[in-house]
């Protein structure tokens, strides 16, 4: 569910809009991200109308050029029960964003995404989200930092992922409790 207030002000040549909307009992379920092997189940909530594939032509590409004349600042507060859903992630969320974006200029974010709880799955195991998140710093372009520990538990051991560095460029290291051989 979202709520809300958005203004809007100027002309339809160059709009403003502005406002605070929160997130709350929201799930996203995004398709680009990279994804195993798994499937997701048929949400029953949602009702295919029509499952044929769209026609080359029916949506306008995007075109390369200036940016949009509209300007934004726009707050996203995530509230309760806001959730990445995947086949393999359950992640939980919190924190929020501002999109900004000034006349004639590229949109920037701004604000940290947490990630308090949740799992991923890596090479075949179930890591548990320890806490971390996404830092969008207020940069053009935006700059991401990237801060997420999870861990993936047996009765022998613990190997303890922690991911760093940018969405462009993650860096990942993997550790374990007591240690074991490097393979």
């Amino acid at each position: 569910a979202a709520t809300g207030e958005l203004h809007l002000r100027g002309g339809l040549d160059a709009p403003t809009i502005t406002g605070t909307v929160e997130l709350t009992k929201t799930t996203l379920r995004p398709a680009l991200l990279p994804m195993g092997r798994a499937e997701l189940e048929p949400d029953p909530t949602i009702h295919v109308v029509d499952s044929r594939p769209l026609g080359p032509n029916t949506v306008a590409a995007p075109t390369a050029g200036p940016p949009a004349p509209v300007t934004l600042d726009l707050t996203v507060r995530l509230g309760d029960d806001c959730w990445i859903k995947r086949a393999d992630a359950t992640l939980a969320l919190a924190g929020g964003l501002r999109v900004v974006k000034a006349l004639h200029e590229p949109t920037r974010l701004v604000g940290r995404l947490g990630l308090p709880h949740g799992w991923y799955t890596f090479q075949s195991h179930r890591f548990y989200i320890e806490g971390g998140g996404v830092t969008f710093l207020d940069t053009v372009p935006t700059t991401t930092v990237l801060d997420v520990t999870a861990a993936y538990r047996t009765t022998d051991y613990t190997v303890t992922a922690k991911v760093g560095g940018s969405l462009e460029q993650p860096a990942l290291t993997l550790f374990s409790y007591p240690p074991l051989p490097e393979a």
